[in-house]
């Protein structure tokens, strides 16, 4: 949140929490079974969400570096996963060409959100929680409703597969 740490994950399953001032490893956070593909921190910087090969989404207490708790749901891969800037929800996307909304209090499922038809590589939440946009290996990247799980569209322009997106803080556009 303030901009000195940072974290990664990587191949052997684990992440890294970083001192951006001096380039020193804090911790490493184990748990994961699988290559851990995507993670990102908690507007407050207290927490991180991870996801992994191993089919998992892990919540991280970054002070203490210990597992808050894991989320299931997904039957392949997870690829990426982003949070509702107010730290309420989260979204994660697979392998099994969905995506899904999740509930960080209690950690249940709240929706699935089904149209790509291939893997969904990457996710990320519009500033207000109202939207999210995907990006998928069939070439698509789709804008979902998050309060009713429904697709408000679907971008085109990409004749191969769609690797990664970001969104304008002001949810006028997406890259």
């Amino acid at each position: 949140a303030n901009g000195t740490r940072a974290i990664s994950g990587s191949d052997d399953n684990t992440l890294r929490v970083w001192n951006l001032f001096n380039g020193e490893e804090i911790r490493t956070l184990i748990g994961h079974f699988g290559r851990v593909n995507c993670c990102t921190v908690f507007c407050d910087g207290t927490r991180a969400i991870s996801v992994s090969d191993d089919w998992s989404q892990k919540v991280w207490d970054l002070f203490t570096g210990n597992e808050v708790y894991s989320l299931g749901g997904h039957c392949v891969p997870v690829l990426c996963c982003a949070v509702y800037a107010n730290g309420t929800r989260a979204i994660s996307g697979s392998d099994d060409n969905t995506l899904r909304v999740w509930n960080l209090f209690n950690g249940e499922e709240i929706r699935t959100l089904i149209g790509h038809f291939g893997r969904v590589n990457c996710c990320t939440v519009f500033c207000d929680g109202t939207r999210a946009i995907s990006v998928s290996d069939d070439w698509s990247q789709k804008v979902w409703d998050l309060f009713t799980g429904n697709e408000v569209y679907s971008l085109g322009g990409h004749c191969v597969p769609v690797l990664c997106c970001a969104v304008y803080a002001n949810g006028t556009r997406a890259i």
